[in-house]
């Protein structure tokens, strides 16, 4: 298990016609459980260091990164870690699970994995537990899903309300010629993306709030329509993938 070196040799021995056994034996993995003390049951990643990528992670599983055998491997991974988790997210540094007389593990902040007070050999992974309570620790920022599962049916006329007094704010009127959720929900968008245009050239940070309020009302309308059973935002997703990238 994590040796993409097994992998490389069955299919070079498959394509020279060569028979090769593979013996099983108690994966290093095994050692971590036990070592570190938690249950893959609670959720669990295996990551490989050179292919990891920010869309494998997850805050609510116990991560493990394998192959992090020196510092700049180390430093690469922090800055992959650090684009998901917050700096002073806890990690470990462990070595040696289950080789009796060289195990070792420490625990320090995201910003530390790659400091000089580190060592890192070829039995060298990270850990990152499943995330708790503490403010500091789990997700740098907040997913659409996440406000997909706050919203509730309920609070859907309370969302728009709260866009209207942005924008009203920003002295954009609102026509009332559209009678439906949907209609209501594109005609703020509108309005939202006129206030983007405008402070475009007047304030970077104008523009970023004018963006999330649009990516806000994307979500409701995603949100309306999954209630209603039409899409959500996942099928949006792949509509625009498949409208700017298919071209067969």
């Amino acid at each position: 298990m994590a040796e993409s070196t097994v992998g490389l040799i069955e299919k070079y021995a498959l394509e020279e016609g060569i028979d090769i056994e593979i013996i099983p034996s108690m994966s290093f993995i095994d050692a971590m459980y036990n070592y570190l003390g938690f249950d893959p049951a609670d959720g669990f990643r295996l990551l490989d260091a050179f292919t990891m990528d920010k869309v494998n992670l997850n805050d609510q599983a116990n991560i493990i990164v394998t192959q992090v055998y020196d510092r700049y491997i180390a430093s690469n991974v922090k800055l992959a870690l650090m684009e998901y988790y917050q700096d002073d997210q806890e990690v470990w540094i462990v070595s040696g699970a289950g080789v009796k007389g060289l195990e070792r593990k420490t625990r320090l902040a995201l910003y530390d994995l790659d400091s000089q007070d580190n060592e890192f050999d070829h039995l060298t992974s990270v850990y990152i537990p499943k995330s708790d309570a503490r403010s500091d620790q789990g997700r740098r920022y907040k997913s659409l899903e996440d406000i997909i599962k706050g919203l509730e049916e309920d609070e859907l006329e309370e969302s728009l309300r709260m866009l209207d007094e942005k924008l009203l704010k920003a002295g954009l009127e609102l026509s009332k010629t559209t009678k439906d959720f949907y209609g209501d929900i594109l005609n703020r968008m509108v309005g939202i993306c006129k206030k983007a245009e405008e402070d475009l050239d007047l304030d970077f940070d104008l523009m970023l709030e004018d963006l999330s309020n649009l990516i806000y009302a994307l979500v409701l309308i995603s949100k309306l329509g999954s209630k209603d059973g039409y899409f959500d935002l996942d099928e949006l997703a792949n509509m625009a993938y498949f409208s700017h990238f298919n071209h067969e």
